[in-house]
């Protein structure tokens, strides 16, 4: 079987197409970018979670990663905005119009209505942009690039369909709640074991879990744990927690799950919080559900979620950007 990122591009946006339908359906017919690959990686049996998830070493940023699937899956969202089927409402969530929302997946012409009119829009804003660069490029003394330019996917889409997947990333403005969580990540996977497993019970705090000052403190010999705490709910009954924290960029499974079970009975504890910088696969997602004690899981996303939530070494910042075509030259 030919693997996902082994196609090309027009039969990877081919299976994307429909799930993204699928999945904003599911999710009340609105969704950011970001809830749409969650909820990809947790239902979809047409793209498993390796796929989404995979990362690889950025040639152009040293000491950072990107993903491959994120091109594909941003480009497929402009398609479907592009050809009618979804909204962008902002620069980060989209919604269903009518035509998304009655469309027939069993009979849909992938390439015909979608795939080939896209195109034709992406080529349509590269030759836009290429006569902007030269407009630009007449009137301002040009700057010394230090360093190889990252690909953006109007860029990308200069090349035609033959773009070598190596890095692609859309504009920071594009997707604002995606870069941010990008970031965090490789900010978290800079931080050294110990330093990750502070972070992890600093954010649980901010939860409301009142962190236990010897358990799971340690280094070493802390019995599976990375912190353990108490949540009293409002009448009164306190509920000792455990955590686990995962600074990892391989997907966790299911006997990670059950050997942080098996951490949490020697501690007595009713309920747990598994946090990973990565991503759980769908049979993890399955065991934590499993038995009378639950174990929470928080991954890259909701970890990029809370700290905006709480401000935890975060600030937040308002950005405005110009409206492309309404400022075009040629635009009359």
């Amino acid at each position: 079987m030919t693997e996902f990122h082994d196609l090309p591009q027009d039969e990877q946006r081919r299976l994307i197409y429909p799930e993204i339908i699928r999945v904003v359906r599911l999710l009340g017919g609105r969704a950011t970018r970001a809830q749409i690959r969650e909820e990809l990686k947790n239902s979809s049996r047409i793209i498993d979670v390796e796929t989404i998830t995979a990362e690889k070493d950025s040639p152009n940023r040293p000491g950072e990663t990107f993903r491959p699937f994120d091109f594909p899956f941003y480009m497929s969202i402009k398609d479907l905005v592009f050809t009618g089927y979804l909204s962008d409402e902002d620069r980060h969530t989209v919604a269903l119009t009518d035509k998304g929302r009655e469309v027939d997946m069993n009979s849909w012409d992938l390439m015909k209505e979608v795939f080939k009119p896209a195109r034709a829009e992406w080529n349509r804003r590269a030759k836009r942009n290429k006569q902007l660069r030269e407009a630009n490029s007449e009137n301002s003394v040009q700057p010394v690039e230090t360093e190889a330019p990252v690909s953006t996917v109007e860029q990308a889409e200069d090349t035609g369909d033959a773009i070598e997947q190596t890095e692609m990333s859309l504009p920071e403005s594009e997707d604002p709640e995606i870069e941010f969580q990008s970031r965090l990540h490789n900010a978290l996977m800079g931080l050294t074991p110990i330093r990750f497993e502070e972070f992890a019970r600093e954010l649980v705090k901010e939860m409301g879990v009142t962190i236990d000052p010897d358990l799971g403190i340690k280094a070493t010999g802390d019995g599976g744990i990375d912190g353990f705490g108490y949540v009293t709910g409002d009448d009164f009954r306190t509920t000792r927690v455990a955590i686990q924290a995962k600074r990892w960029q391989g997907t966790v499974s299911s006997p990670e799950i059950d050997r942080f079970r098996g951490a949490m009975d020697k501690f007595n504890a009713e309920y747990g919080i598994f946090i990973t910088t990565s991503d759980f696969s769908q049979d993890a997602v399955r065991a934590s559900r499993s038995y009378t004690r639950m174990v929470t899981l928080i991954n890259g996303t909701k970890i990029a979620e809370l700290v905006r939530r709480y401000h935890l070494h975060a600030q937040e910042v308002t950005a405005w950007v110009l409206d492309d075509d309404f400022f075009h030259p040629d635009r009359v």
